[in-house]
């Protein structure tokens, strides 16, 4: 209790080793950067346990096999930008919002699978959009392609006489 174990080497191996830090809290304090490099799987946590990771940059990168990053949560994923959402696809890349998969039965007149809700204030003389689309078709040289900007499939499936159906609906109420 009280002691420190102080090492000076450029490398310290341990091999087939559990370490139990068993205070009420642990810290690691690194004077450089720190790297862990597994040569397997890498677990941070365990079940039931909360986690954190924080920094004043904070990146997640993917460097091998697939280059996929999965974030898989059992309930809700949440996002609390203090700015911007930014993301740069390369030639061909997609973002898709996947919720077919699983019939939806969320339900609610002001509610939808995906809702977008902006507060607009905007300053005197200026333009506030909710959502903005700039979409170009580029000039390859071909005369065969179909450029679509926006396209909505809608599918009564149900088809029930008393059922109110609406491809698109617009609301302009105060």
């Amino acid at each position: 209790s009280g002691s420190t174990l102080d090492i000076n080497s450029t490398n310290v191996s341990i091999a087939d080793t559990d370490i139990a830090l068993d205070g009420a809290s642990t810290t690691f304090t690194a004077t450089g950067a720190l790297t862990l490099t597994p040569g397997g799987a890498l677990t941070l946590g365990a079940t039931g346990q909360t986690a954190l990771l924080q920094g004043s940059t904070t990146t997640i990168t993917s460097n091998g096999a697939g280059n996929d990053i999965t974030l898989t949560s059992a309930d809700d994923l949440l996002l609390n930008p203090g700015d911007d959402i930014t993301a740069t696809f390369g030639a061909g890349s997609q973002l898709v919002l996947n919720a077919a998969t699983t019939d939806s039965t969320l339900v609610g007149a002001t509610s939808g699978v995906f809702q977008l809700n902006v507060d607009a204030n905007p300053a005197a003389s200026s333009i506030a959009q909710g959502i903005y689309l700039d979409y170009e078709a580029v000039d390859d040289g071909n005369a065969d392609q179909t450029f679509r900007a926006f396209r909505l499939d809608f599918l009564n499936a149900s088809e029930d006489a008393g059922d109110i159906t609406n491809a698109f609906s617009i609301s302009n109420a105060n």
